[in-house]
C-alpha cells in the first residue's frame, strides 16, 4: 500500500562502522543480514533558528519518542482495513483502464465539503446514480461515466460543480471516512479553467485561435493572457502532457472561448476564436475520447 509520504516494504539491513568524527561507512564482509518489514515515513520538521540544543532535543529525543508512541499505539486492524480499502480502490482503477469508462462514483458517497475544510459536509445528501448509468464494480454500485464527450446539466445549486470537484479529486485514493472513498477517476484527468493574467510561453493555440493582433497563435507567448487565450493554452498544454480526461466547469471558463451562439456570430464579422464546442468532438476523436463536464 503506497501513500504520498508513507511506504511499507521489506528492506535489507546493513551493518556500519564508525570512523573518525561523525563519519560512518557500511560494512560489506559477506555476512548475511536479515531483512525486515519497514515503514518509511517522510516528514518535515521546522527547527528553531540558532537554538542548537533545542534542535538536538527535538531530533534526538522528541521525534524518537513520538515514533515510539506511534508504534506502541499502532492498530493492526486499522492497517488491514486501510489495505483492504486500497486494494478495492485499485481494483476499480484497473477496471476503468480495461473498460469503456473513465470515472466511477459509488452510491452513498458524500461529495460536498464543509466550508473552508476538506471534511465531508454534515447532513449532506448522499450521491445516488441515475438508473441508466448505474453499474456494479467490485460489489459496489454507482454511476460510471463513459469515455467520450459528456455534458452534465442542471439548475443553479444542483451540485454540478460539487460533482466535478469530487471527480477531479478522484485521481487520488481517499481514506475511510472521507466520503469519497469510491470516487475513482482516470489518473491522467485534469481540471481546466480560464486563468486571466497567467504567463504563456511558446504554446500553439492555432486549433482555437485563428489570429492574434501582433502575435503568432501557432507560437504564442505573453506575460498576461486573457481568459480565452489562457484556457486555450491550458487545454493545449494538457493534451501535450498526455491528459486523457479534460474536466471543465462552465462557471470557471471564458464564455467566448466555450461557445458562441448565432446572434453573436452575426454581430462579430471577424471572430478570431474557434469555440471549444466546435472542436471538442474532433479533439475526442483524434486524441482518444475526451470527456467534457
Amino acid at each position: 500500500m503506497v501513500r504520498n509520504v508513507i511506504t511499507a516494504r521489506v528492506i535489507g539491513q546493513k551493518y556500519y562502522k564508525n570512523l573518525r568524527g561523525s563519519t560512518i561507512v557500511p560494512l560489506d564482509d559477506g555476512v548475511e543480514v536479515p531483512s525486515y518489514l519497514c515503514a518509511s515515513i517522510m516528514i518535515q520538521v521546522q527547527l528553531p533558528v540558532g537554538k542548537h540544543l533545542k534542535a538536538a532535543q527535538m531530533l534526538g529525543h522528541d521525534l524518537p519518542e513520538a515514533v515510539n508512541c506511534f508504534v506502541n499505539e499502532f492498530q493492526r486492524e486499522g492497517l488491514e482495513r486501510a489495505a483492504a480499502l486500497y486494494r478495492k480502490q485499485e481494483a476499480i482503477r484497473s477496471w476503468l483502464k480495461d473498460s469503456d469508462y473513465c470515472a466511477f462514483v459509488a452510491n452513498g458517497s458524500i461529495l460536498p465539503r464543509e466550508k473552508d475544510s476538506d471534511e465531508p459536509m454534515q447532513r449532506a445528501v448522499p450521491f445516488m446514480s441515475a438508473p441508466e448509468d448505474e453499474v456494479e464494480v467490485e460489489g459496489i454500485r454507482g454511476m460510471a461515466f463513459r469515455k467520450g464527450v459528456t455534458v452534465i446539466t442542471g439548475g443553479g445549486y444542483s451540485g454540478k460543480s460539487t460533482l466535478l470537484d469530487a471527480l477531479s479529486a478522484g485521481i487520488y485514493n481517499h481514506i475511510s471516512g472521507d466520503g469519497r472513498e469510491f470516487v475513482i477517476t482516470d489518473e491522467s484527468a485534469m481540471k481546466i479553467s480560464a486563468e486571466d493574467g497567467r504567463c504563456i510561453r511558446h504554446v500553439n493555440l492555432s486549433p482555437f485561435i485563428k489570429w492574434i493582433p501582433g502575435g503568432n497563435p501557432a507560437d504564442f507567448s505573453t506575460e498576461h493572457a486573457s481568459g480565452s487565450t489562457s484556457q486555450a493554452a491550458n487545454i493545449m498544454e494538457a493534451v501535450g502532457w498526455g491528459v486523457k480526461l479534460l474536466m471543465i466547469d462552465e462557471d470557471k471558463s471564458a464564455t467566448n472561448f466555450m461557445i458562441q451562439d448565432v446572434v453573436m456570430k452575426a454581430l462579430i464579422e471577424k471572430e478570431p476564436i474557434t469555440p471549444f464546442v466546435e472542436r471538442v468532438r474532433e479533439l475526442s476523436c483524434r486524441k482518444g475520447r475526451f470527456r467534457r463536464y
